[in-house]
């Protein structure tokens, strides 16, 4: 999603995730943001469809849910520069079945690397089938964490 503003910076937003409970993180983000005043979105269930896009950008931001490694964490955001040394291939970095590292990685191998790329992450709970799930419900601290990732991208485009 193109966002464009007066106020200085052009960047795309890319939402990634599932329709399954706290793992639509990324994608609530990209709506919520589109409530406010956005055109356009991409939403993406898995990162591979990121690296078509990548290329059409210079300012790319990827929000995800990560798995958590305890329960209190569930909810915590994190704020990534492209590349950091804390960002590693592992299932903690992402619910799909290859990483995001792995996809800006491959992104840059193939020069498709945008100059600029920051990755958002809401940490959630390993995921599981559940009825809440099924039906798409996001868990209050998720949510929480979702507002926040929400208001730190407005905040600098609007």
């Amino acid at each position: 999603m193109t966002i464009a503003s007066s106020n200085k910076i052009a960047l795309n937003v890319f939402g990634l995730g599932s329709p399954l409970g706290d793992d639509q993180a990324g994608w609530l983000v990209v709506q919520q943001l589109i409530t406010l005043g956005l055109t356009q979105a991409m939403i993406s269930r898995n990162p591979y469809e990121l690296l078509d896009q990548l290329v059409e950008c210079t300012h790319a931001v990827i929000v995800d849910a990560t798995l958590s490694d305890a329960p209190n964490n569930v909810g915590h955001v994190e704020h990534f520069f492209w590349p950091d040394p804390r960002l590693r291939s592992g299932t903690k970095y992402s619910t799909h079945g290859m990483d995001l590292v792995q996809i800006l990685n491959m992104a840059a191998g193939l020069g498709k690397l945008p100059p600029k790329v920051e990755i958002y992450t809401v940490n959630i709970a390993a995921p599981n089938i559940s009825i809440d799930s099924v039906k798409g419900m996001v868990s209050a601290r998720v949510m929480k964490g979702i507002k926040d990732i929400t208001d730190r991208i407005w905040s600098r485009i609007h």
